[in-house]
């Protein structure tokens, strides 16, 4: 009985780790002045434009989906709308929410990113239903 477990289980794991095959997981601190406010909902990645020198290209859409405050903390929920260089739904995944002490419509969140191409500068813009911020001044590498 515990043998038949156990290959459930570890079928299962082999199961949830197929979709994430070729690619690497990265860890995203994004600070987003606005985002108590409501102003944010959700950001895209992007990377250097090989084919114009200078130029940036959208390679990711994370959107925000819902915000919930248990006994834990603050908790913002978010999906990867990108695989591959499509766009497909992925999973929602939590991230908890820090609020700057001294500016509480500010926050920083750690989000997890399912990174498919291949390794470099990104920069990030966010965006709401009234439009999307200027690029990112400082850019991280992933």
């Amino acid at each position: 009985m515990r043998c038949r477990a156990l290959r459930g289980v570890v079928l299962t794991l082999s199961l949830l780790s197929a979709p994430m095959l070729g690619c690497e997981m990265k860890t995203i601190e994004v600070q987003m002045p606005g985002f108590g406010a409501g102003d944010v909902d959700g950001i895209w990645l992007w990377k250097p434009d090989p084919s114009t020198a200078g130029r940036w290209k959208r390679v990711c859409r994370i959107d925000f989906t819902e915000r919930t405050i248990t006994q834990q903390g603050e908790t913002l929920e978010y999906v990867q709308n990108c695989i591959n260089g499509r766009v497909r739904r992925g999973v929602v995944l939590p991230a908890p929410v820090d609020r700057l002490a001294g500016d509480p419509a500010t926050v920083v969140v750690e989000l997890i990113y399912l990174r498919y191409e291949d390794s470099g500068q990104y920069r990030a813009t966010a965006f709401n239903e009234n439009g999307e911020s200027p690029l990112s001044a400082s850019s991280l590498t992933l």
